[in-house]
């Protein structure tokens, strides 16, 4: 699946768990949008963490879905 989100680094902006190796999201509030994908999720206590082929990890909390 191919996801538009806005991204805030350690910020409660949405809650994005559904998110499954292999999906594409473009974060789009930056100067130039940024594609990446997902490689692999953990959940741990109360987080879902993604590992992503060019952010690193990002938090499930730190996006927010564009519709």
């Amino acid at each position: 699946m191919r996801y538009k989100a806005r991204y805030e680094f350690e910020g409660k902006r949405g809650n994005m768990r559904y998110l499954r190796p292999g999906d594409v999201i473009e974060i789009i509030d930056r100067d130039k949008p940024i594609e990446t994908k997902i490689l692999w999720v953990v959940n741990r206590n109360e987080d879902t963490i993604y590992g992503t082929d060019s952010q690193g990890i990002i938090y499930a909390r730190e996006l927010e879905r564009i519709r």
